[in-house]
């Protein structure tokens, strides 16, 4: 398993590492031929290339590591674990959940017979499905199950 702590070992290990290379550099005793020298560049540049990608991804991840994602997330579930509980216990029927799931993922299409009430309400519900989709499993799940007939 991966730890935060085991993540900064490994990286403080590679600058560590990084650190003591130039200094070989200026070791007398070398005589790199000139292949060795493109080989030296292309590592460098992969070296360039990989801490850049582990730059981005550090970044990405930080905003998800976020307390406020958290606390949403507790808060989703904490909304969800009821209409879970109710699924498990066999109070939300089967049709309709499978209806409702359809509903979310799909939305209600407008019809050329609609009046523009209608139509507005279908927009509405349809912007409301997209916020679900957006969520969890589980709170779309709970959601499936929760929507009204």
């Amino acid at each position: 398993m991966v730890t935060i702590t085991n993540l900064i070992t490994d990286m403080e290990s590679i600058v560590r590492h990084i650190n003591s290379i130039p200094a070989k550099f200026e070791h007398s005793a070398l005589r790199p031929s000139s292949q060795e020298v493109s080989q030296l560049r292309e590592l460098a540049t992969k070296t360039l290339q990989h801490a850049q990608t582990l730059h981005r991804k550090l970044t990405d991840c930080a905003t998800e590591w976020a307390p406020e994602v958290y606390e949403k997330a507790d808060k989703h579930m904490s909304q969800a674990r009821p209409a879970i509980q109710a699924m498990i216990q066999g109070q939300i029927k089967g049709p309709i959940l499978r209806r409702n799931l359809v509903a979310i993922f799909q939305g209600r299409q407008p019809s050329t017979v609609d009046s523009p009430q209608v139509k507005a309400r279908k927009a509405k519900r349809t912007q409301k499905c997209e916020t679900l989709r957006s969520l969890g499993p589980a709170t779309v799940l709970a959601w499936g199950g929760l929507l009204p007939t």
